[in-house]
């Protein structure tokens, strides 16, 4: 390219705006060198912002109006900024509807229930509630003094219409409370469902009018062990 042409350059890319380059300017322009050769630079600023990493792609041009591209480069700016982590232990409880309930990063109580009540609404009938613990140990919270929740006191059926499904139990950290030690499990598919024993007869009885009540499904788990568990 002829010396002393003049070429416009332009910057742009995902979550790229003035603010992040010194000058707050995203386009210029640089004339080729004797060498017929271009180039230009640019000083990102200091950003204490956390958004994620973002792409800077730069495009060179060989007239003002941008329309005919002879160069073109992207790279990546890291994001190496950081929130502070603010650590709250939480009581979260639900409503008589089905819930998504999420922990944040402290030591969760997480009950898809209401906190008080003693109605089959109030316990959970007919609603499946998603929990997710977050960080932190966190103790999902299947029963209390009240009596065993999840139970739509139907005995002639399997409970399939109102549980917990537990998203992210982590055996060793996180903890089941349950009314008492009458619960029976299985494994199907990667996930762990528990049900209470009903009759008490420690097998799980998935037919007739004494079936045991499905109470929570725990995701991607296999096994229980004494230690997982609070009894109330």
């Amino acid at each position: 390219m002829a010396a002393n042409t003049s070429l416009t350059w332009k910057l742009s890319g995902t979550g790229i705006s003035t603010g992040d380059v010194v000058g707050g300017s995203l386009q210029g322009t640089v004339s080729v060198g004797s060498d017929g050769m271009a180039s230009f630079s640019i000083t990102l600023a200091s950003d204490t912002l956390t958004e994620g990493a973002e792409t800077l792609v730069a495009n060179l041009f060989s007239n003002a109006a941008s329309t005919t591209v002879l160069a073109s480069g992207s790279i990546t700016v890291n994001d190496t900024s950081t929130k502070p982590v603010t650590t709250t232990d939480q009581i979260l409880w639900g409503t008589t509807r089905s819930d998504t309930i999420t922990g944040g990063n402290g030591n969760d109580r997480i009950s898809g229930v209401l906190a008080s009540g003693t109605t089959a609404a109030a316990m959970s009938r007919g609603q499946i509630d998603v929990l997710t613990g977050g960080l932190g140990a966190d103790v999902f919270v299947l029963g209390d003094s009240r009596g065993v929740f999840y139970d739509d006191l139907r005995s002639g059926n399997l409970g399939t219409d109102d549980y917990a499904r537990i998203t992210d139990f982590i055996a060793g950290e996180d903890k089941l409370q349950l009314r008492n030690f009458k619960y029976l499990s299985t494994v199907s598919s990667g996930n762990l469902s528990l049900y209470w024993d009903r009759n008490g007869n420690g097998k799980l009885d998935t037919g007739g009018r004494n079936r045991d009540e499905l109470i929570a499904i725990l995701e991607g788990f296999s096994s229980l062990s004494g230690s997982d568990i609070l009894f109330v």
